[in-house]
């Protein structure tokens, strides 16, 4: 710009002015919100002239990578930071272009984009998008589900969902959730699945091999859906365990399955197929029939009926139920049948002689084993059969001898198959030591029952020998608690066993469940107040407190034995429901020694509160107890029913202090939740206002969670953590009366995040009134636990409420507002908070936050409060601040000033020269020195060219107060040559200055001369002009330079300088061009002349000029053609003729022989004489006299 003035001041002139396009009118760009738009502005200039010049940008964020450029073409890129604005935020500005073609404005608008996924089916805008994306192609849909940009597509109607949104999407990646999430907004329902088989039972018969088989799986809806599958039998193979979305085509799946066939075994397989969802399960059952044929089907099963009727009666005539000969009746006839199904089993034989040797038919015994004996020559390959052979032929040999003889030899039998208890149970009808000790006996019994022996024939001999002796029962191993379990089964435990069993448990310190069962049935049966002691002791002296024990610790309270412990353990296996009844005596004992866990207490002392007017005296007694329990256990951070109940009717606000307030704040809003869906493993809850969710798990399908806030969401995950939402029906109840104590627990422990957020809550639409409300505020916006988005509304209380109560600023305040981030404030917030730290003189951090975020909602008077500060500090007194004079200019705008912004402006304002000419006439109303932005002005309007109906007035301030030489220069001579070169109109006073200026001798360059000399031909002069008009006329004419106005002089002037005999053609064009004049002069005498072509002189700056001396009577034509690079331009043709008589008597030579001339057309010889003498007097004296050359 400065270059452009010297170039003024040196004379050095640009004929075209340039002439600018700009790319767009106006911009309007469409930024997504968080990133930074880029784009440029294209300056073209369309004559090939170079281009210079400065732009601006009226808005902060609105950043020119280029502030000046140079050249032809001209590409300026500029950014814009959308950081801090969200979707829907619409930013306006302008820039400003001041260029030697001129000054331009380009508005913009900038409109801030919420950044949406975009998708085959476009970009997902909103959830009905996003439902359609899921129900055409799930697995995109899963993507967008789970992109960074899916949160943006929540509209204002459905930002409920988006917390939905964010508790399903934080866990683990899984299409569960995104299914969850959709049934949770209503956007479909959960799918459920069927099978199509009419029969969930197929049936398959006559199978000789392997077999594939198909299920058809149909889904009632789109979404996704997760099968487990599991089978229960070997022979089922199933193609796969697990069934997903994918594997279903429209809303059908094909399940393969193959029954194996070599894993069936004979008779009926029964085995199921379970398909398992969340929240469904479904089996379909296989039945497979493997048989050989018929006939050995029905052999198998009848042996089988028979054996085991067989067994029965056995028993039932061991133990006496049925007689001797009832009993060999019907084992005959069983036997006898079985005997014709297996005709090769010899165990049949055998059976068939002992029971008719105690039937006394010892002869047909006899036969039987004679036969055995001829058939089975000493079986060594089945010692067993070979043994009761040996000890059935001594029943039909009684001789002591041969029995002594066959018992050596079963014994020996015995002693190399000791696993045999066949060979043990003969032994102990030979052995006459195991007869006779039944210790022994009983030992030996024992044995084969630990070694796997579950026959009943071995368990019938071990009763009888406690039958006979029950002191025998004097150990609880294995074995015996076998016995017992089967003697019991039979019915058959007597009176002397059970009185022995107890004996035992009173010396047993090790529980055995058996054993307790057995306990448990025998003092059913047989029990009296020393057994149930002994019960209840040996269930305390091992720690047994489940429910099921219960009745015989209530009986032994209704018997009031003395058991220590005893009302403890009856505490502690009760089941704790409305209708049971504690006994006073129990009640009694616990209120002088409890020594229960807190659970037991719980329950203890709510059943006294519920019962209190049954037990009125107890209750008193126990008041004080049960208020200390209470306040132990709310500071032990305790919570179930029980507690919840005691915490509602003991609590009161009185008995508040801080350490008490500090724990319940944890308690007050715990909820129980009930799920009866054993698929779910936790509970999941989100609090919009909380960063973490709370994950609990589910014990027994109960869980304690914490419920503060409306705005909250709960889900339920599995052990795969998949989440699911309104699909799982729970319970939830509320524990604890938040109501009445949470506004105390506040006011002594105001650091509670659920006591403060359920306060905000609650109080929404309130003000802040109290010290304690911004106090919890200022708590909420400080703590890591809460979101950001929520922390959102504690701002905008805490901001509001300094806003209108500035005064009330602390040192607290102070800290929040310096540390508060702008982005997480939306627009009017910032401005307010910038407005709050200049109400607070806190000008630095005002400042830097308006540098941040623009100034447009401050008010124009904190505004000016802020400038006006900046600027008396004695850094800014000093040095530019760019940023702060766009600042002062925008407090201008709205309307705020004072002299001191105002000096401010003059002194370092740029812009375009109707903001600085706004900036001067306001300087002037405040009668400021002006100096400098003047000059800035006057420099600005001989750069651009642009000229105002201010610019001289303020030239003339300029020019009277101490103008610049140089710029002086500049402007005289850019002025000058408009009005000379371009015929432009002067500037006001314009001449006077040029005078003055010559007069003074000061320096002045040609343009300006030429300028004062032409202005001076359009006016009178005095005295003093015309002395310079013939100044500046003996230069320029000495130099030959000859200009058309010089014949507006007077004519005592133009005489001086024979200038009335001139023709002046004079052209005004591009001085870089060639200009060619033709012409043709027509006399009376030569009337057949032909056009001249010449080249016109260039004088000065684009104007030539053709100097044509015509006489009376000629007529001249022309016409010119200017050549440039680009074109040729002809003119049209002119016609001038000499015909004019002289209007006054003139003396030049051109004078004189134009009178000639006319003398002679008016054949006036006398005058034409007198003419013609004058002349060659003139033309005399001209040549030796004057001499003038």
């Amino acid at each position: 710009m400065y270059r452009s003035i010297k170039e003024l001041a040196n004379g050095i002139f640009q004929y075209e002015k340039p002439r600018i396009k700009l790319s767009d009118n106006q911009i309007i760009l469409n930024i997504p919100s968080g990133s930074v738009g880029k784009g440029k502005v294209q300056i073209q200039e369309a004559g090939g002239n170079k281009i210079k010049g400065i732009i601006y940008s009226s808005n902060p964020r609105m950043i020119c990578l280029v502030t000046r450029f140079e050249g032809e073409n001209v590409e300026i890129p500029y950014e814009y930071d959308t950081k801090g604005l969200v979707g829907g935020d619409v930013q306006k500005g302008k820039f400003y272009i001041v260029s030697n073609g001129g000054e331009y404005t380009i508005p913009y608008e900038i409109m801030v984009e919420s950044v949406f996924e975009v998708s085959s089916i476009g970009e997902v805008k909103n959830l009905f998008h996003f439902a359609n994306l899921a129900q055409t192609n799930w697995d995109e849909a899963f993507r967008v589900f789970y992109s960074k940009e899916f949160a943006q597509i929540f509209e204002k109607n459905e930002r409920e969902y988006k917390l939905l949104y964010e508790s399903f999407s934080s866990s683990a990646k899984n299409e569960q959730n995104m299914e969850a999430f959709l049934i949770a907004i209503n956007k479909k329902s959960k799918v459920e699945f069927q099978l199509d088989n009419a029969n969930p039972e197929i049936m398959f018969e006559n199978l000789e091999e392997n077999i594939s088989e198909k299920i058809v799986i149909t889904k009632n809806n789109w979404g996704y859906l997760y099968l487990e599958v599991k089978t229960d039998m070997p022979f089922i193979q199933i193609s796969k365990s697990v069934i997903q979305t994918n594997d279903f085509v429209g809303k059908s799946c094909i399940f393969e399955y193959i029954i194996e066939f070599d894993k069936l075994h004979a008779g009926k397989n029964f085995g199921k197929i379970t398909f398992s969802s969340a929240h469904q399960s479904i089996s379909y059952t296989i039945c497979v029939k493997k048989e050989k044929d018929e006939a050995e089907r029905t052999k198998t099963k009848e042996n089988s009926i028979n054996l085991r009727k067989l067994l029965n009666r056995y028993i039932q005539f061991r133990m006496k139920s049925i007689s001797a000969a009832t009993w060999a009746k019907d084992s005959l006839t069983y036997l006898e049948r079985l005997h014709n199904l297996e005709e090769d089993n010899h165990w049949y034989e055998l059976f068939q002689a002992q029971v008719r040797i105690i039937n006394q038919q010892v002869d047909d015994a006899r036969w039987l084993l004679e036969r055995y004996a001829l058939e089975n020559e000493k079986n060594e390959q089945n010692p067993d059969q070979y043994g009761y052979f040996l000890y059935l032929t001594t029943l039909c040999n009684p001789e002591k001898e041969y029995i002594n003889k066959i018992t050596q030899e079963v014994q020996m039998l015995y002693q190399r198959n000791r696993s045999s208890w066949r060979l043990l149970w003969i032994l102990l009808y030979l052995d006459e030591e195991l007869e006779n000790n039944r210790n022994k006996k009983l030992q030996e019994i024992e044995q084969q029952i630990e070694m796997g022996c579950s026959s009943p024939v071995l368990y019938i001999e071990a009763y009888y020998v406690l039958l006979q002796d029950s002191y025998m029962l004097n150990r609880l191993g294995k074995a015996q608690l076998k016995i017992i379990s089967w003697i019991i089964k039979q019915g058959a435990l007597n009176q002397e066993m059970a009185g022995q069993l107890f004996h035992l448990a009173s010396r047993e310190k090790k529980f055995s469940p058996l054993f307790y069962r057995i306990l448990d049935i025998a003092c059913e049966k047989y029990g009296n107040k020393e057994h149930v002691g002994i019960l209840c002791g040996y269930l305390i002296k091992n720690d047994m407190c489940h429910s099921k024990y219960f009745k015989w610790y209530a009986k032994a309270v209704e018997y009031d034995l003395r058991i220590t412990r005893l009302y403890e353990y009856f505490m502690m296996s009760l089941v704790e429901n409305e209708e049971i009844e504690i006994p006073q005596i129990v009640l009694m004992y616990f209120q002088y020694n409890n020594q229960l866990d807190y659970r037991r207490k719980a329950f203890l002392y709510a059943y006294i509160i519920k019962n209190k007017e049954r037990h009125e005296e107890i209750y008193r007694n126990y008041r004080p107890i049960i208020e200390r329990f209470t306040i132990d256990q709310i500071l032990e951070q305790h919570l179930n029913e029980n507690l919840g109940y005691l915490y509602k009717n003991i609590l009161t606000d009185k008995m508040l202090t801080v350490e008490l307030a500090t724990a319940l704040s944890h308690l007050l809003f715990m909820h129980k939740i009930i799920c009866t869906n054993n698929n779910m493993k936790y509970i999941v809850v989100s609090h919009s206002a909380l960063e973490k969710e709370q994950v609990v798990p589910l014990i027994d399908g109960k869980a304690y969670i914490s419920i503060f806030t409306d705005d909250y969401e709960i889900m339920f995950q599995d052990k795969y953590n998949r989440r699911y939402g309104k699909e799982i029906s729970y319970q939830s109840e509320s524990l604890l009366p938040r109501d009445s104590l949470y506004q105390e627990c506040l006011k002594l422990y105001p650091y509670s995040v659920e006591l403060a957020l359920y306060y905000f809550e609650q109080k929404k639409t309130f003000k802040i009134q109290e010290e304690n409300n911004l106090n919890i505020l200022f708590f909420i916006e400080k703590s890591s636990l809460i979101k950001d988005k929520f922390k959102k509304d504690i701002r905008t209380e805490i901001i509001q409420y300094y806003y209108q109560n500035y005064g009330e600023y602390t040192e607290r305040a102070e800290e929040f507002f310096l540390q508060l981030d702008d982005s997480k404030l939306d627009i009017s917030e910032r401005a307010k908070v910038i407005e709050i730290l200049i109400m607070n003189r806190q000008y630095e951090k005002a400042m830097e936050k308006i540098s941040q975020n623009g100034w447009h909602r401050i008010s124009a008077k904190l505004l000016l409060r802020l400038c006006t500060n900046f600027i008396i500090t004695e850094e800014e007194q000093s040095n530019e601040n760019e940023f702060l004079v766009t600042l002062v200019y925008a407090c201008v705008k709205k309307g705020k000033y004072n002299d001191i912004i105002l000096k401010y402006l003059v002194k370092y304002f740029q812009g375009t020269l109707s903001q600085m000419i706004e900036i001067w006439e306001l300087a002037k109303q405040f009668e400021t020195e002006t100096i400098e932005l003047s000059q800035r002005i006057i420099i600005q309007i001989l750069f651009t060219k642009e000229y105002t109906s201010k610019t001289d007035k303020i030239f003339e301030d300029y020019y009277h107060n101490g103008a610049g030489k140089v710029i002086k220069i500049a402007y005289f001579a850019y002025f000058s040559y408009e009005y000379f070169v371009r015929q432009k109109r002067l500037p006001e006073n314009f001449d006077n200055y040029l005078l003055k200026e010559y007069l003074r001798k000061e320096e002045l360059n040609e343009i300006c001369k030429l300028c004062l000399l032409k202005s001076l031909s359009e006016k009178q002069l005095n005295e003093q002009e015309e002395n310079v008009v013939k100044e500046l006329l003996e230069e320029y004419i000495g130099r030959d330079l000859y200009f058309k106005f010089y014949q507006n002089f007077p004519i005592n002037i133009t005489n001086r300088y024979q200038l009335n005999d001139k023709l002046f053609i004079e052209y005004s064009t591009n001085p870089k061009s060639r200009v060619e004049i033709h012409y043709m002069l027509h006399s009376q005498e030569n009337k057949n002349s032909s056009f001249i072509v010449e080249d016109m002189p260039l004088m000065y700056e684009g104007i030539f000029v053709k100097m044509i001396t015509m006489f009376f009577g000629e007529n001249l034509q022309y016409y010119i053609t200017e050549i440039s690079d680009k074109e040729e331009v002809i003119s049209e043709c002119t016609s001038i003729n000499k015909s004019d008589l002289p209007v006054e008597q003139k003396e030049s030579k051109y004078d004189l022989l134009n009178e000639i001339i006319l003398s002679v057309t008016l054949q006036d010889d006398h005058t034409m004489i007198h003419m013609m003498e004058r002349f060659m007097e003139r033309e005399f004296m001209s040549k030796h006299v004057f001499n003038i050359r």
